[in-house]
């Protein structure tokens, strides 16, 4: 009978021999085991995230709460703003017997549709929390990049989450243009260095073995063997060129 908020964890959330919880979390997997009668709002970022286990009469929904920070949260743990919430791929390993499921879905909630938290820390481990259901942002500095149930995005003068959105997909767009870049460069950096290796070591040897071979008079000796990593191109690609004489 307990309410529990969990913010973005990128582990796994483990849930064990609960009853009668309303629960709201975000993990990259969560797993129940020996719970009933419990209501969860989650982020599944993966059509696996939720796994339960001799559980029953759970109700499933997507996350709807919102607090100073939880951008910057959702942003270190790697999920993009928007990001599909796979919050009704529920795996169950025990499922009745004769068909059924274990767990209903749950809609938006009808006392509001996003939950807003007003935190006050105080010390290092203490502080309130309050929580108020609204149908439209209203607590400034609340955020949340994570659509409610019903597809609404969070849309308040202080956060934009479609905004927030579009960001992300241009700041993704210009590091894979810069990862694109980066393999050309390194190539054209290279090849002077390699055009250096094949005229200070190869052409050294044959010069001094002609020389020694002029100097003698006698019965060229037999070249010096030539390594084929003597002489390698190798661009950010990790593909290798080896070059090597056969006379």
């Amino acid at each position: 009978d307990c309410r529990v908020v969990v913010g973005p964890c990128v582990g796994s959330l483990l849930f064990f021999d609960c009853s009668g919880c309303t629960v709201t979390s975000a993990a990259k997997q969560t797993r129940l085991r020996d719970v009933s009668n419990c209501t969860l709002r989650v982020f599944a970022p993966t059509k696996d995230s939720v796994v339960i286990e001799t559980s029953k009469n759970l109700r499933f929904g997507g996350w709807d709460v919102a607090y100073p920070g939880l951008a910057a949260q959702f942003a270190h743990a790697k999920w993009a703003p928007n990001a599909s919430n796979f919050c009704d791929a529920i795996f169950d390993f025990s499922p009745p017997v004769g068909g059924g499921r274990n767990w209903s879905p749950v809609g938006v909630d009808t006392a509001g549709r996003w939950c807003e938290l007003a935190i006050t820390a105080e010390g290092l481990t203490g502080g309130t929390v309050t929580e108020s259901r609204v149908q439209m942002p209203t607590l400034q500095g609340c955020e949340c990049p994570c659509a409610a149930p019903d597809g609404t995005v969070f849309e308040a003068p202080w956060y934009s989450s479609s905004a927030a959105s579009t960001k992300a997909v241009e700041a993704e767009a210009a590091e894979t243009a810069a990862k694109a870049a980066a393999p050309a460069t390194s190539t054209s950096a290279a090849a002077p260095s390699a055009a250096h290796v094949a005229s200070g070591g190869l052409f050294s040897r044959a010069i001094g073995w002609l020389g020694s071979w002029m100097r003698r008079g006698s019965k060229a000796p037999e070249p010096p063997a030539v390594s084929t990593s003597d002489i390698q191109i190798q661009g950010a690609g990790k593909q290798t060129t080896a070059v090597c004489i056969v006379s």
